[in-house]
């Protein structure tokens, strides 16, 4: 290595195990640098760091054994991780990759509680859960079946819907929909019935077909298929 400055001094302890390198400026180093064997790594071809690795392949790696490998403390103010892109039509990513029994997350925490929050992808059955005040608050799970109260679709009336609330309580039950405006307007809950296929286009419905279904169902001590009644709305002619 080259060491630039105008009062160079490199001293060795006695036992031969230190070296003190003093200098008013920097030091240069060409070539590859180790640091007892893989602690540190400085690839000089590819421009790459390796922690706990001596073959990196990414511009910093960093690698161990298992718990935390990585850690930013903000003395004061706050921390801040910052990912960027700069190329046009690029974008940023954070990735976590795990096995495919594992999970990927990010947790928040706070000085009471390390995993106050938290937002998991189980790779087992891929599936997102978010987790606020330490339980478990909404579950998509691998059908994209968005689940509230439940980390397990229901079936009723012989199918999973895509939406579901489920609770003990009326609130943890219940959906609200609701607006507050100095007008005549309301909320709305609207029903849309179209023979087009996923809605790719404009097919005209024909005479019979169900536009609206509202029923309630009872269980009956095997399911949720048993119904008591409904409201149903059909196109009468075209």
């Amino acid at each position: 290595f080259t060491i630039a400055g105008t009062s160079n001094e490199i001293e060795t302890s006695a036992s031969g195990q230190t070296l003190t390198i003093g200098l008013p400026d920097d030091v240069t180093i060409a070539g590859d640098l180790t640091v007892d064997t893989d602690t540190l790594y400085v690839d000089s071809t590819n421009n790459r760091v390796g922690v706990g690795t001596t073959s990196p392949s990414n511009p910093l790696q960093v690698n161990g054994s298992s718990g935390q490998l990585f850690s930013a403390l903000a003395a004061s103010g706050s921390a801040i991780i910052r990912v960027d892109s700069s190329n046009a039509g690029s974008s940023a990513y954070f990735w976590a990759r795990a096995t495919n029994t594992g999970d990927s997350a990010i947790q928040f925490g706070d000085t009471d509680d390390a995993d106050i929050g938290r937002i998991t992808y189980d790779h087992s059955d891929n599936s997102l859960t978010f987790k606020t005040n330490t339980s478990d608050a909404m579950t998509i799970d691998s059908s994209q079946r968005v689940l509230i109260g439940t980390q397990s679709a229901l079936t009723t009336a012989g199918s999973q819907p895509r939406l579901q609330v489920a609770g003990s309580s009326f609130p943890d039950s219940s959906i609200f929909l609701g607006r507050g405006a100095n007008n005549s307007n309301s909320s709305g809950l609207n029903f849309v019935k179209s023979r087009s296929a996923n809605f790719a286009g404009n097919t005209i419905v024909a005479d019979g077909d169900d536009v609206v279904y509202i029923a309630g169902y009872a269980d009956d001590g095997t399911d949720y298929n048993t119904a008591l009644g409904a409201v149903i709305m059909q196109v009468d002619g075209t």
